[in-house]
């Protein structure tokens, strides 16, 4: 019986019940380079430490957040309108931290180009460390990316509202009351 795994010239593939010596050496070879290319990558790979504890200072906290408001009679446009964001903020031990969010608004009676639709900004920022119950930051800078060419400004220090205390906390709990069409919902993890 004779099988071929080269179509065209029969003169590499499996005759008589064995693996011509060609087949071998060029499936050695294969398996050769495999093995050294894994080698090479894992030695000049290098580690990468994004949102890890590699040198310098160290994540004490990281917070998960998510708001949404689609009910026009508590969602106005004082309270930030309807539509909603949601982010991850991770602070470390030299009171500096950065989040990323995305938000999305929609608009009941138009506001103009640019007022309405998704878009998404980096925070950095320095925080009081000697506040233990609450984020309060000291200063932050925003860096606006998803409506033409990123913008970066300063943002507005303060009391974000969102608490240092681990847990997971929801509109009840936060404002002190719910309502149909709105959701908040905070998870804080401390990572001493």
């Amino acid at each position: 019986m004779t099988l071929s795994l080269s179509p065209r010239s029969g003169g590499s593939g499996i005759e008589n019940g064995g693996v011509r010596a060609g087949f071998r050496r060029r499936l050695s070879v294969l398996a050769l380079s495999g093995l050294l290319a894994i080698s090479v990558a894992a030695v000049t790979v290098p580690t990468v430490a994004a949102y890890g504890n590699a040198g310098g200072a160290h994540q004490t906290y990281q917070i998960m957040f998510s708001y949404n408001c689609n009910n026009p009679t508590i969602c106005t446009v004082e309270t930030g309108g309807l539509g909603g964001f949601w982010g991850w903020a991770v602070l470390y031990s030299d009171g500096t931290g950065d989040a990323e969010l995305t938000g999305c608004s929609h608009l009941t009676g138009g506001g103009g180009a640019g007022t309405a639709g998704a878009g998404h900004f980096r925070d950095d920022f320095t925080y009081d460390l000697t506040n233990t119950t609450e984020l309060v930051t000291l200063s932050e800078m925003q860096t606006y990316v998803g409506h033409g060419q990123p913008v970066t400004v300063p943002g507005v220090p303060g009391d974000t509202g969102f608490p240092l205390t681990p847990g997971h906390y929801n509109t009840s709990v936060l404002f002190g009351f719910s309502a149909p069409g709105v959701s908040f919902m905070v998870q804080v993890v401390a990572l001493h």
